[in-house]
């Protein structure tokens, strides 16, 4: 009679361990296939493609990213040690408060600079583009900027601490 229950204990364990091994093999398969959703996707010729540029389109957005790329190259050169001052007079036990003060006005001041840089970059772009492709690369952008909005608030969650891209909605 022992031996009857050893057995199906032995056998219920075996099944619960092959469900889990199951389980766990399911979801790593899975999360490999996660994407980000195709109205984020990026990449010039993702972009290109959804515009239906000629070829001398694609030569002016491509002219006209350079451009923006060493402007916002430039900035960010600029904004990286003073994030880095930042976080060093953070970790101080008692941090200068005034140096803090000035250092989010440098950053911000930045801050603002590459983000009218975007803007120009975006009026250029627009300039080249047909009313339909108008349209179209104002659609994209919208529902990249959703996205990434979800990204960085999805569930009070920040993007450093989870992987942006699993969110798909």
């Amino acid at each position: 009679m022992k031996k009857v229950y050893l057995i199906i204990v032995m056998s219920l364990l075996l099944i619960i361990n092959i469900s889990a091994l199951a389980t766990l093999g399911y979801h790593r398969y899975f999360a490999s296939k996660t994407t980000v959703p195709v109205c984020c996707q990026s990449g010039e010729d993702y972009l290109y493609q959804q515009l239906a540029l000629s070829g001398s389109q694609i030569e002016q957005m491509k002219v006209i990213k350079s451009s923006f790329q060493v402007q916002a190259e430039g900035i960010s050169r600029q904004l990286f040690p003073k994030r880095a001052e930042l976080v060093e007079l953070l970790k101080i036990s008692t941090p200068d408060s005034l140096r803090i003060s000035q250092l989010l006005q440098e950053i911000g001041v930045l801050q603002t600079e590459l983000q009218q840089q975007v803007i120009q970059s975006v009026l250029k772009q627009k300039a080249i583009l047909n009313a339909e492709q108008q349209e179209r690369f104002f659609a994209l952008l919208g529902q990249r900027l959703i996205y990434e909005s979800r990204c960085q608030h999805a569930n009070g969650l920040n993007s450093l601490e989870h992987n942006c891209n699993s969110i798909s909605k």
